[in-house]
């Protein structure tokens, strides 16, 4: 699946740079996901022309002069995916990247990482998908570079001590796994968690694995997915308190804001 995943960007070519519609730039999270695809599918099949439309697209991405804009830039949810994709990228890639390819990219790092560790209007929002996000992708990105760019090795506690606050409100006994996001944020956020939990295991020894929120995190997914539920149509749960679901609201934003102000019809379940 992942090779015919791959075979179709074969023949797109990366994005021209543009603002978009938004500060965000959310745009670029195609242009690291096609990283990430390609990346791999060469390590798997070992067929170089996967490697060779990786290189054009970590070209391209390491060429574009912002990964967001305003208190976006080179600190939000794009430069979280492309650090991790490109940071992937070398590590997979690292023997057979040239010097200039691998000098290249730690150079680009060295920049925008400066910003992503400065941090930006999400800081202390511990249970926000944003933090999460913009702190795992630092975190891939300090474990791909900090062996030749020491000032990356700052990067590793910034993040830890992020996620120590993070895991903190999460409430580390009493935790049921639920989301108060939703469930498009939930595995949105979870995903760049994970990268974190890994590589701090592996480089700080930071075991998370016991708290309540990761054992539970099987329960809300369970719960979420029931047939005929999430995400179907104009129907879905919304993941607040209980579970409930309700008509009338895009499917994309289960939160209190839309509660409030769209006035969706509700029906509590379960």
């Amino acid at each position: 699946a992942l090779i015919k995943r791959a075979d179709k960007i074969i023949p797109d070519e990366p994005p021209e740079y543009h603002m978009g519609t938004n500060k965000e730039q959310l745009w670029l999270r195609d242009v690291a996901t096609n990283i990430m695809i390609l990346s791999l599918a060469y390590k798997i099949s070992g067929d170089t022309k996967y490697k060779d439309e990786a290189k054009t697209w970590v070209d391209a991405g390491i060429g574009y002069p912002t990964w967001g804009m305003e208190n976006c830039a080179n600190c939000d949810l794009a430069a979280g995916a492309m650090f991790v994709s490109v940071a992937c990228h070398y590590d997979w890639l690292f023997h057979e990247l040239t010097d200039e390819e691998k000098a290249a990219i730690v150079a680009d790092f060295a920049v925008r990482g400066v910003d992503m560790n400065n941090g930006s209007w999400y800081d202390s929002n511990y249970l926000q998908n944003h933090l999460w996000i913009a702190r795992g992708g630092l975190y891939v990105a300090a474990a791909a570079i900090y062996d030749v760019h020491a000032p990356a090795v700052k990067w590793f506690n910034t993040a830890d001590q992020s996620y120590k606050s993070i895991f903190k409100y999460l409430g580390a006994e009493t935790s049921d796994g639920a989301s108060h996001e939703g469930f498009g944020y939930y595995t949105y956020g979870l995903t760049s968690m994970i990268y974190y939990l890994d590589i701090a295991d592996k480089f700080m020894n930071i075991d998370y694995s016991n708290h309540a929120y990761l054992k539970n995190a099987y329960r809300y997914m369970s719960n979420m997915v029931v047939p005929g539920t999430y995400n179907k149509g104009d129907v879905m749960i919304w993941s607040y308190g209980d579970q409930t679901k309700f008509a009338s609201l895009v499917p994309c934003r289960a939160c209190i804001y839309c509660f409030i102000y769209k006035q969706p019809r509700i029906a509590v379940v379960g």
